[in-house]
Parts: structure tokens; sequence; C-alpha cells
């Protein structure tokens, strides 16, 4: 399956160019980009994925299985416990690389407000707490 999703434009360098316009589309979904990377870089289970963006384990569970049949992420080892094996994951890459022209339906400017929207509203939540530490009432 991963021939007909993804191109790794150098597998050597731990990137991959997401070629399928609906995979390419889950990277601007915040919620969803904040699951898939827990797995980049390092290996993780679904557990301690799910712990560490503090969602319930069936979800994070429901999106590593679909991140494992996009060819997105891989077993990389399976540890012995007593009851069942756990699954250990990690990403395929280290950097995906998508074209703005395989998110269909959007525009550059719709494609930017998505990915830093989840970077802006944290920092924009710590300027409003700081001018309010700084005094009672601030204006802008």
């Amino acid at each position: 399956m991963i021939g007909q999703i993804l191109t790794s434009s150098d597998p050597a360098s731990g990137q991959m160019e997401i070629t399928d316009p609906r995979v390419a589309a889950l990277f601007v979904k915040p919620h969803v980009a904040g699951y898939l990377a827990q797995f980049i870089g390092a290996e993780t289970t679904v557990k301690r994925a799910a712990l560490r963006v503090n969602t319930k384990l069936n979800v994070m569970a429901y999106w590593a299985e679909r991140f494992l049949n996009l060819g997105l992420i891989r077993v990389a080892r399976v540890e012995s416990r007593a009851g069942s094996a756990v699954k250990v994951y990690q990403s395929v890459a280290n950097e995906f690389i998508i074209s703005v022209d395989k998110l269909e339906g959007l525009t550059n400017n719709e494609v930017l407000q998505r990915i830093m929207h989840r970077h802006y509203d944290p920092f924009s939540e710590n300027v409003a707490a700081s001018g309010l530490r700084l005094t009672d009432s601030w204006q802008l």
C-alpha cells in the first residue's frame, strides 16, 4: 500500500513525500498531526502516545491503526509481556513532505492558518496571561 500512497523522496535522509491528497489532508488537521507526531523520531506504544497528548487509549489506537494502514508508521518491535504482547511503533520517516497542491479544496492561506493554529493559540493565550499578570486591566 505504501507505493500507492507515499513516495519516498530520499529514504536515506528520513524524508517521505506524501502524494495522495487524502493522506495529505490529514496533516492539516491539528489533532491528527498531533497524534502522528508522537511516533516521529522515537519508538512508542499506543498507550504512551495517548498519555502524551492526553487522549483516550481507544482514540489513539484507532489513529495508530489508521497510520499503520496508510504506511505512515510501522511496528518497530513487539515487547513480550505477561498476558499479551505490546506493539511498539515508529514513523516510517522523520520528515513528511507535502506539496500544497496535494491539499485539495484549500487555499494557500487556509493551509497556513490550519498549520499555524496549533502554534499560535498557545502563544496568544500566554501573551494574554502575561498581560493580565502585569496589570489588572490591559488594553489592545
